[in-house]
């Protein structure tokens, strides 16, 4: 990670396209505290921990990108923790970028997004990064 304009540090090749290290592979770091569960697939339930790793999230929004990828119709569903506090604020800006990066493809696939949000401070900061 590098640190840009001082501020907190950014994955490299951040603004362009969000670099997910090599060593996340394509489903992800494994074993990882977020749970990926396609058992009932066209529906994707993904459960956050309350504090996810770093390295845990980016696993995430590399396996998010795999399910775009697969060229499939499906419908996906967060599910946070009720003692969830607030995310670390790099959580967020990576989330908004990978966003932003695969907002077509999302358009295109994803059916439905459900959030299960019981933290009104998660919840703050969900909005957050959808405005974002």
């Amino acid at each position: 990670m590098q640190a840009s304009d001082g501020g907190a540090p950014r994955p490299p090749g951040a603004g362009v396209r969000l670099a997910i290290p090599p060593s996340v592979g394509i489903l992800g770091a494994v074993p990882s505290s977020i749970t990926f569960d396609d058992s009932a697939w066209p529906l994707l339930v993904v459960r956050m921990p309350a504090a996810p790793s770093d390295d845990d999230f980016l696993a995430y929004l590399k396996r998010c990108e795999w399910y775009l990828e697969r060229r499939d119709t499906y419908v996906f569903v967060l599910v946070t923790e009720p003692r969830q506090k607030m995310p670390k604020i790099q959580h967020v800006r990576w989330q908004a970028e990978w966003l932003k990066q695969n907002l077509e493809r999302l358009t295109e696939r994803c059916g439905g997004i459900a959030f299960v949000v019981p933290s009104p401070i998660a919840r703050g900061a969900l909005k957050t990064v959808l405005r974002l």
